[in-house]
């Protein structure tokens, strides 16, 4: 499936899927209470951009910063959320951190799924083979609690072989311009963080004492789960480049601007 690529390379190897991201153009994407109405006319817009029928059903993946991801399956009377929880390595305060799940995957062809954020990863995921598709949000947390490694019992559980498994690291931070020490999510863990003797392998290889590779140490953990490197693409822009054509939450904060958001989705047409 062939969309308007000139913000981002088209992934290969996409078979009947498409990806599509928002770009600032399009304007915010996260709902406010106080502009609900306009954030709306916002999603339709680029739901009608790219192509998609009116009705088709997207998923929408609910951050929180979990470790859990779950698999959705439409049935006749509703929907069936198989939720696998994550194994934890940093405790953190965010609202449903234990409880919501921050990935969707699905082998349902008449729906979709919808990730919107800004700066962490969205991981997406396709296999043309079992018809599985979704989206993991992957930010600091997610590599620190492994999210990634927590699709193995789902693609175990609904029969999908890793090795046939694609995955783009969409739009997001690039590791030399993630200062975390500019982050207070950081500094409330760096404690855990350090005296976590599991972690340290993957803070000698992403982590240079101020920045944080978020996306090399994404690549990293999908090779892990099984899925070939050379199945594994990443957009190489950087969401805090001033010349982005996507939302930067952290470019926001740290200029002082209010942080505003984008979508990322990959669905069948």
């Amino acid at each position: 499936m062939r969309l308007d690529t000139s913000n981002y390379p088209e992934p290969k190897d996409l078979g009947p899927f498409a990806i599509a991201f928002s770009t600032k153009s399009e304007g915010n994407m996260w709902r406010e209470h106080a502009i609900r109405e306009q954030i709306e006319r916002n999603r339709q817009a680029f739901l009608r951009r790219i192509g998609s029928p009116n009705n088709m059903q997207f998923y929408r993946v609910r951050t929180a910063h979990s470790a859990n991801v779950e698999f959705i399956t439409k049935t006749s009377s509703g929907f069936l959320r198989d939720v696998q929880l994550g194994i934890y390595s940093v405790e953190a305060d965010f609202d449903f951190y234990k409880q919501a799940a921050d990935g969707i995957l699905t082998q349902d062809a008449n729906s979709g799924v919808v990730l919107i954020a800004g700066d962490c990863a969205p991981v997406m995921l396709w296999d043309t083979s079992s018809m599985l598709h979704g989206i993991l949000h992957i930010g600091l947390l997610g590599i620190l609690n492994g999210t990634i490694r927590t699709i193995n019992p789902l693609l175990t559980r609904y029969a999908v072989k890793t090795q046939q498994l694609h995955a783009y690291v969409g739009p997001s931070i690039a590791g030399e311009n993630y200062d975390v020490m500019k982050s207070g999510l950081w500094l409330a863990i760096q404690d855990q963080i350090m005296a976590n003797d599991s972690l340290k392998p993957l803070l000698e290889k992403h982590f240079d004492g101020k920045h944080f590779d978020l996306r090399g140490a994404a690549v990293d953990h999908l090779v892990s789960v099984g899925i070939q490197e050379s199945n594994i693409e990443v957009f190489a822009q950087c969401t805090t480049d001033p010349q982005s054509q996507f939302f930067s939450h952290y470019a926001a904060t740290q200029s002082g601007q209010h942080p505003q958001s984008f979508a990322s989705v990959i669905w069948i047409p």
